[in-house]
């Protein structure tokens, strides 16, 4: 939102800048809009700074009714213009959507591969039943509920075997080749899935 009493002609480039750098799918960008009725309305008319008082028409997110705090009603309304064409060009949000959907699919692929001990918090039914079975090595230990520790007697193998298994599976799947090896075929395999749709659609058509 634009034209916010604590914000100048600054904030234009720096709205800019944010939007770049995180890579957001879609943005929509306003003006501060003082509703009739509203407090921030009413405040701003004490303050002699409502344009044309009770004018709904320009209500509309997109126009400019209020003197701003801290820059004039030309560089606010100048400045949210060059904004929104800077914002909405097609190769801007072509190239903000590729970005966003490459860290889409990364953060899904890390969650997909996101392994963890078996975790009886305290407290719960899981952590109940095995108080009861007297597998719980360190009761009420919640600093080794931290989903990488074992804090249990494991069932059908010993405390060392787990331990000793999860830490080699883990160096073994967060192995930086494997990791590489691993995302150029889940690219390959998503491109080759997307080429087959638009054939498909080509085909159809």
């Amino acid at each position: 939102m634009l034209g916010l009493d604590d914000s100048d002609a600054s904030s234009f480039d720096a709205i800019y800048e944010f939007v770049e750098e995180t890579n957001l799918y879609e943005v929509q960008i306003t003006l501060m809009t003082p509703f009739p009725g509203t407090p921030l309305y009413e405040r701003l008319l004490r303050e002699n700074r409502i344009l044309n008082p009770g004018a709904w028409e320009l209500s509309t997110l997109f126009d400019v009714n209020f003197q701003p705090k801290n820059m004039s009603v030309e560089e606010l309304e100048n400045g949210f213009r060059k904004l929104v064409g800077r914002i909405y060009d097609s190769d801007f949000i072509a190239s903000r959507r590729r970005r966003f959907y490459k860290r889409r699919n990364d953060i899904r692929q890390d969650q997909i591969l996101e392994h963890t001990l078996m975790t009886p918090f305290p407290g719960t039914p899981l952590y109940e039943r095995l108080l009861r079975e007297n597998r719980i090595l360190n009761p009420g230990a919640w600093e080794l509920s931290t989903l990488f520790d074992v804090n249990f007697q494991p069932k059908n193998m010993s405390v060392e075997e787990l331990e000793n298994g999860f830490r080699k599976l883990v160096g073994r799947i967060y192995d930086s080749d494997f990791i590489a090896s691993r995302r150029r075929r889940f690219y390959k395999r998503r491109n080759d899935i997307r080429q087959d749709q638009i054939l498909e659609h080509k085909a159809a058509s």
